[in-house]
């Protein structure tokens, strides 16, 4: 028994022993899917090594006028063969990437770089040609161009880019490919309430985006169906925007894919042309002192919740700024260093965005009889048509502030007689409890209603109004912060999502701290938080601005921003 045990265990490692010993050279190939494209259409660049599966790929060099894609991969797969009595393994690694030309032209492509069994290697030996055509048959079918672009804009001015393209084919399927989607470094995009569009086009073969139709336009007496994607942008910085050439590809069908076989399609494409748009700076000249930061093309008005108010009673004054602006980014007017509200206390703030329209509601509170009107809330905006600094206010609101126990006010005041008829005043025994007036009813009413305000006021001074909405706001941000990172799909949103969260805790505008160093600004607070801290913070808005200006735009993990939030909440921030 025991020598067939061993005999067998002899017989597999004479098989074993050819397996291991049989690892052939290594071979590395890297080649071009295609050396002639349409302009418009995508190519690949394949990558195989042979021999090993240790193997690792560098990022290409970067070639203007082409687009590479992700590299997908690595794909490994492992074979054995029997030739003459022995077993031979090999052992393969595969890469692909895509390539998008952007422009007419002929290209060199560098070698790739590799490490392979911790040697670096790079293939083919020479640079690899590819040759790019313009595509004559798409652009008489399809087109793509932007409308009505603008030449320049002011930093901080919102500006709009309608893209439109179409076709006159019928059945097939759509295709974008815009350089600087979904985000473009200098830009920010601007939320406008407008409906985005009833269909889902991909771009860039990562992305969607909401797309309308509009009516059908005439091209060379051929009717066109006409698609639009309109955006709203906010320039960010001073400098020049590129925008590089949209590409629109349209795959008409030619045979739709069954279960014997796959379907052909013949693509078309069309180019737009690329354009730049100049930024230019706020002028420093002629720029008021209290200017903050406001720009565009905007009007304001007001509402008040009462007009007729006691001493200590409260008045929500709500102020509406609306129009063609950076409604979300500038900082609202603060009555507190206002002239003409010396005589108001303000209890709380609230500030909100809808769309294009900016709507800050403040809770106000007379401390004296004698006002008779709220003043006007001024603020200056920068206006790009005119280029000059234009001061927009609201209208003053009349208003009455009664004084507690003011008799004309319909209070009582004490030691009112009561005027009835048929009662006796005189006690029904000598015994019994003396009359209680009117007047001394209305006296101690008057004294528990002025403890009353006299007390909340008090507590308000001290340690603020815990219902007043910042107060709420405050509470609720680490609450909010949480519920909205659920559904940030970019680093852009969540870069966003963090600043409302240290403008609600702070009881600032949410644009106060887009772009806001973070050292800098514990340095010029004294905020005493400690390096470590600091430090974590720096590294996630680093992180978020990374990838918010890549073309990516990928969100970084959401837990990193809970754990600062939750540590900066800890602090007392």
């Amino acid at each position: 028994m025991h020598s067939r045990v061993l005999q067998g265990f002899l017989w597999a490692l004479a098989l074993i022993a050819p397996v291991s010993g049989a690892q052939q050279g290594i071979s590395v190939e890297v080649s071009l899917s295609r050396p002639l494209v349409k302009l418009g259409d995508e190519l690949r660049l394949q990558i195989h090594v042979d021999g090993t599966r240790d193997a690792h790929v560098a990022p290409p060099q970067s070639v203007e006028g082409l687009i590479y894609g992700p590299l997908a991969g690595p794909q490994i797969s492992q074979m054995q063969e029997f030739q003459g009595g022995r077993v031979t393994s090999r052992i393969s690694v595969e890469w692909a990437m895509s390539i998008r030309p952007t422009r007419v032209g002929e290209f060199e492509i560098p070698p790739i770089s590799l490490e392979v069994d911790g040697k670096t290697v790079r293939a083919p030996e020479q640079a690899m040609s590819l040759r790019v055509i313009q595509d004559l048959e798409g652009a008489t079918h399809c087109f793509i161009e932007f409308m009505d672009a603008p030449k320049r804009v002011f930093e901080g001015e919102p500006f709009d880019l309608d893209l439109r393209f179409g076709t006159d084919l019928a059945a097939g399927e759509v295709d974008l490919y815009l350089p600087w989607w979904p985000s473009h470094r200098g830009v920010l995009e601007v939320k406008t309430g407008n409906p985005r569009g009833t269909y889902r086009f991909p771009v860039n073969d990562r992305h969607e985006a909401s797309i309308t139709e509009l009516d059908q336009a005439q091209r060379n007496a051929v009717p066109f169906r006409v698609f639009q994607l309109a955006r709203r942008y906010l320039a960010t910085r001073p400098g020049t925007l590129e925008f590089d050439t949209a590409t629109f590809q349209f795959s008409e069908v030619i045979r739709r894919s069954t279960v014997f076989a796959a379907g052909r399609y013949k693509r078309y494409h069309a180019q737009s042309a690329p354009f730049q748009i100049e930024v230019l700076p706020v002028p420093e000249e002629g720029r008021p002192l209290d200017w903050t930061g406001a720009v565009g093309e905007l009007t304001t008005q007001r509402r008040v919740d009462r007009r007729d108010v006691d001493e200590g009673g409260t008045i929500s004054l709500t102020v509406s700024w609306f129009g063609r602006g950076n409604t979300e980014f500038f900082d609202a007017p603060d009555l507190k260093r206002l002239a003409g509200f010396e005589n108001f206390r303000v209890l709380g703030v609230e500030d909100n965005h809808f769309s294009d329209e900016r709507r800050v509601t403040y809770d106000l509170v007379p401390t004296s009889s004698e006002i008779t009107e709220i003043p006007p809330v001024p603020m200056w905006v920068f206006s790009p048509e005119s280029e000059t600094f234009v001061r927009v206010a609201t209208d003053p609101v009349a208003v009455r502030v009664r004084s507690v126990g003011d008799p004309e006010g319909g209070m009582p005041l004490a030691g009112d007689e009561l005027d009835l008829f048929d009662v006796h005043s005189d006690p029904t025994s000598e015994e019994g409890l003396s009359p209680l007036g009117a007047g001394r009813l209305g006296g101690a009413a008057v004294s528990i209603l002025g403890l009353w305000f006299s007390c909340r006021t008090l507590i308000r001074r001290r340690r603020g109004d815990p219902n007043a909405p910042q107060a709420r706001r405050r509470r609720a941000a680490l609450r909010r912060l949480r519920t909205a990172l659920k559904v940030s799909g970019s680093a852009s949103e969540q870069s966003l999502v963090l600043a409302r969260f240290m403008g609600d805790r702070l009881g600032e505008p949410a644009g106060a701290w887009l772009g806001r160093d973070v050292m800098e600004w514990s340095e010029s607070t004294g905020s005493g938080l400690d390096e470590g801290l600091l430090k974590s913070w720096y590294e996630v808005c680093a992180d978020l601005d990374a990838s918010a200006w890549s073309d990516a735009d990928q969100p970084i993990e959401s837990s990193r921003m809970v754990n600062l939030a939750q540590a900066l909440c800890a602090k007392g921030i």
